[in-house]
């Protein structure tokens, strides 16, 4: 039964793409060129999931996936939807007849749900991402709640970097490694704090109360490359009320980063 209707939906939206092909092709020379001329940032912009469908069915010779089309970015009209905060667009996007792959990643290995947490995307996009990726099995879409971009952060990090305290409560019960360290060695709670967003480390902190209290303190004195503490990081932005907050929660005043600093000192 869930095969015949996986096929009978495959068999819809070829219809879809073959309709679009076709009506392109029986208009003019120029709409054509500027159905395949137009980028899909701009596409999505205009709100038209018709001019969407008509330039991904140009682009992709496959019409079954040709909603996954990517451009030379890596993003499909998805993430751009996503990024660009055309809500509307990406809800469409996502639901039937089309049902978008939101797990792609783009070539700066940043997915859809990684552009949602980095643009402060509204709750019910946050969880309609992490719902349908925890109903797909497979190794991909797994993994995509700790994906990295390419200067190592997760979609974890970027929400607190946000201080999107809604996003980081649903990453952390969806299970997403809170731990996590990106290239420049920085946690979430480095991000927020380097942010000055004091609702994003209160949620991170209470995230980490559910913890052993050795992982709680260990978390919230981990160091970057530079050996730095998110208390050092309160330090460098002279923020005294993040400052008072690690060490009521704590944070340990004596760390010294490589240069042999505590925080006191820099």
């Amino acid at each position: 039964m869930a095969s015949s209707l996986r096929e009978e939906k495959n068999v819809i939206l070829c219809d879809i793409f073959a309709f679009a092909r076709k009506r392109t092709k029986s208009t003019s020379h120029f709409m054509t060129e500027a159905a395949v001329s137009q980028h899909l940032s701009e596409l999505c912009r205009s709100g038209s999931i018709e001019a969407i469908i008509r330039k991904v069915a140009l682009e992709c010779d496959d019409q079954s996936v040709a909603i996954n089309w990517q451009d030379a970015d890596g993003r499909t009209a998805f993430h751009w939807a996503i990024g660009l905060r055309c809500w509307d667009v990406a809800k469409a996007l996502m639901g039937e007849p089309h049902r978008c792959d939101v797990c792609t990643i783009d070539k700066d290995g940043c997915s859809p749900l990684m552009s949602a947490c980095a643009v402060d995307a509204p709750d019910e996009i946050i969880l309609a991402l992490l719902e349908r990726c925890s109903r797909t099995a497979n190794a991909e879409s797994a993994s995509l709640l700790d994906t990295t971009d390419s200067s190592g952060n997760t979609a974890f990090m970027l929400a607190a970097s946000k201080g999107n305290v809604s996003a980081i409560r649903k990453l952390a019960h969806a299970g997403c490694d809170v731990f996590a360290q990106n290239r420049r060695g920085q946690t979430a709670l480095h991000r927020s704090v380097s942010r000055g967003q004091m609702d994003a480390v209160e949620e991170l902190i209470l995230v980490c109360k559910t913890l052993d209290r050795k992982i709680r303190i260990k978390f919230i004195n981990t160091q970057d490359v530079e050996g730095n503490t998110a208390l050092h990081y309160a330090s460098l932005e002279n923020n005294q009320e993040l400052g008072q907050y690690l060490l009521r929660n704590g944070a340990d005043r004596e760390v010294r980063n490589k240069q042999g600093k505590t925080f006191y000192e820099l």
